[in-house]
């Protein structure tokens, strides 16, 4: 992540365009192996752009699908998402947190995430380990409810849907908007 694709490693550099090149070469190979050196990452980036709702859209950090193999060595690194990133319900047309008069509330228009960390998707033979994944939940940006009856929208460490062979050790994820850790295998009831 950091020779091949330009991860600065420093606590005032966001490094969310070196993650997602990571996992592109990842996914263009098909799989292999992902050695993080121990430092800490600062990831995570929301844009807006006119006339596209909703106001603020996340990019994605590290998200691969239908790999053979992905080996990730965290070397003890910290990822921490960057601060300010937001999360809730927030006005479409101001970008400003919005909160609605009942729930449940569902308007996509204003659901912002803060995303996943790590999203691994259809993939075989995954194995995670020796990191520390930190969502610095103190400094969001939080916006209105959304859903239910609280904020059910994706803010988490590592997110596996529909994945075979999965193997996690070491890892500490914590202080997420939602899970440090979220499975799902939609097809199956």
């Amino acid at each position: 992540v950091q020779a091949d694709c330009g991860a600065c490693r420093t606590l005032t550099t966001n490094d969310t365009a070196a993650i997602p090149l990571a996992a592109n070469i990842l996914e263009v190979a098909g799989g292999g192996t992902l050695p993080i050196p121990a430092a800490t990452y600062i990831v995570g980036a929301q844009n807006h752009s006119d006339n596209n709702y909703p106001y603020w859209s996340t990019e994605p950090i590290f998200s691969v699908v239908g790999l053979d193999e992905l080996t990730i060595v965290g070397n003890n690194a910290v990822v921490r998402l960057a601060d300010g990133i937001r999360y809730g319900s927030f006005d479409p047309d101001t970008g400003n947190p919005y909160t609605p008069g009942s729930m449940p509330f569902r308007d996509l228009n204003y659901a912002v995430t803060a995303g996943a960390m790590i999203d691994v998707e259809a993939c075989r033979d995954v194995t995670i380990t020796d990191l520390e994944l930190d969502g610095n939940n103190e400094n969001l940006i939080i916006g209105g409810g959304w859903g239910g009856s609280d904020i059910q929208l994706q803010g988490d460490g590592m997110v596996f849907i529909s994945c075979v062979g999965v193997t996690v050790e070491r890892i500490s994820t914590h202080n997420h908007a939602r899970d440090g850790v979220y499975v799902s295998w939609p097809d199956v009831l």
